[in-house]
């Protein structure tokens, strides 16, 4: 709650009339965006509103004298807060995700070769309106036909209350690129020699050192 004198009467009273009175108030730097969220039968929000009401000092002298007592209160209207980022424990820049080398099996038990996949996304910090990049490199040394690579923008809330706990997940953007615009995914013909026994073949580097650099861009709906 965050209470701003508008003005004092002096003895307490004014004369009648119509009166405004312009304010200013700094609302704290860490609160929290209005927000709202329903899971089920569980609801989620934060609300504001915003308000004025007349302060009449109550008692007739002594410590009665400084208690106060409000009357003539106007119905208090929403306020809408948008939410600036909270930068504590937040890594500035962007993040590099180290390459991942997944083996291709079929049957369990016979080797197809590798998928090697890597990624940095651009920004940390996201508001409504902006774009941002997920850069990424990858390689296909199997014979497994790849169809693409996908990046997924997703919005997770998690609320408690009571001893209970919810979550609501939503996808807030998604972006495919197809094999066809990424040579290096085509799968190869045969194995080779390297995937049998060859102690040097390092999947990781070897892999993504020939993959050229590409990127998908995501805009974070308002």
């Amino acid at each position: 709650k965050l209470d701003t004198p508008l003005a004092n009467f002096g003895h307490g009273s004014i004369k009648p009339g119509q009166y405004e009175f312009p304010f200013i108030s700094t609302l704290p730097s860490n609160i929290p965006p209005t927000m709202r969220e329903t899971a089920g039968k569980s609801h989620c929000e934060v609300r504001y509103s915003i308000g004025a009401h007349l302060v009449q000092p109550g008692g007739a002298g002594g410590l009665f004298n400084r208690i106060t007592k409000s009357w003539l209160r106007t119905l208090p209207k929403e306020l809408i807060i948008i939410g600036k980022p909270q930068l504590a424990g937040i890594i500035a820049g962007g993040i590099a995700l180290p390459p991942e080398a997944q083996s291709i099996n079929y049957c369990c038990c016979f080797n197809r070769g590798t998928m090697t996949l890597d990624a940095e996304l651009e920004r940390t910090i996201l508001s409504p309106g902006d774009t941002t990049n997920v850069f990424f490199r990858c390689r296909n040394d199997s014979t497994t036909p790849a169809f693409g690579v996908q990046a997924h923008l997703r919005e997770t809330i998690t609320w408690r209350a009571g001893g209970h706990q919810e979550t609501k997940s939503r996808l807030i953007g998604q972006q495919f690129l197809s094999a066809d615009s990424c040579p290096e995914l085509s799968p190869l013909m045969r194995l080779p020699q390297k995937y049998f026994g060859d102690a040097s073949y390092n999947p990781l580097g070897d892999a993504l050192n020939r993959s050229q650099r590409r990127n998908l861009s995501f805009f974070v709906s308002r």
